[in-house]
């Protein structure tokens, strides 16, 4: 009997292994689960799953039912492409989702990963720059990593918190105003001229986040200096944003992407204001 052994994540944060007897899922049938582990353990043996693949323009879904003893044991109907994979285990141990991760790696930091090591050796082509990829891989990571702190019960250190915070949204900051720079109309000369003004200073508020880490200046000196850049940063991306609806700026700026950046200039405005107190 010839069986595969594919990697798993728990949606606790964990991961385990999955042992399969067929190895084909891309196609329609009948697959035996010979065993998954968790952190090492083993959690369930010898359960049969069949799997169908319904297409369509727009997305694959995958319909996965697994059986025990022959009756049916759980049923999972997602809109998501088998390479990957989900798993989530409640208290009482029973199987609630499910599904397949591929060698391929099931997990979207690998994949972002991936994407940015081929497009800096010249394996892809996208119009997309490489700092924006490695920009949305540390935001993603931020909110995995805070999910697991809360999972876990972490007491915070809120001075330390608040330094690592202002540190890692001044950079994003930062970056937010190159990314405009470099998306604007070359006659766009007054503000492109106000985007890389914004991208010097909060570069210089990103090295002064770390300072106040080092504790060699006062944090509350860095967040009242964040505060005030923010604010000019934000009012300026609301009136960007306004004017690509309006289509009265010329540049290649999707008016989502401006209003995504906007959305989080006032995320992390929220953030400091509460360092303020």
């Amino acid at each position: 009997m010839k069986t595969e052994t594919f990697k798993i994540f728990y949606k606790d944060g964990t991961s385990g292994t999955i042992t399969i007897e067929n190895k084909k899922l891309e196609q329609n049938g009948h697959f035996n689960i010979i065993e998954m582990t968790k952190k090492g353990k083993i959690t369930f043996k010898n359960i049969t799953g069949s799997m169908g693949i319904m297409e369509n323009t727009y997305y694959k879904k995958t319909i996965i039912k697994l059986y025990k003893q022959g009756k049916e044991f759980i049923g999972e109907d997602g809109q998501t492409h088998i390479s990957d994979a989900f798993l989530d285990i409640d208290k009482n141990g029973m199987l609630q989702a499910f599904l397949i991760c591929l060698k391929d790696g099931c997990d979207w930091e690998t994949k972002k990963a991936n994407i940015l090591r081929n497009i800096l050796s010249c394996k892809m082509f996208t119009s997309t720059y490489p700092l924006m990829v490695d920009h949305i891989m540390r935001e993603a990571d931020l909110y995995l990593q805070m999910i697991k702190r809360l999972q876990n019960r972490e007491v915070i250190n809120m001075e330390m918190e608040a330094a690592q915070q202002e540190m890692f949204w001044n950079r994003i900051m930062a970056e937010h105003s190159k990314f405009i720079r470099g998306l604007l109309d070359p006659t766009e000369e007054e503000l492109f001229n106000t985007a890389n003004d914004f991208g010097r200073e909060f570069d210089e508020l990103t090295l002064a986040s770390k300072a106040a880490m080092d504790r060699t200046i006062p944090l509350a000196q860095v967040t009242d200096a964040s505060l005030k850049a923010t604010e000019a940063i934000r009012n300026f991306k609301a009136q960007g944003t306004q004017g690509l609806i309006e289509c009265k700026i010329k540049s290649i700026i999707i008016p989502l992407l401006g209003d995504h950046t906007l959305r989080e200039a006032n995320h992390y405005l929220r953030l400091l204001k509460i360092f303020e107190k």
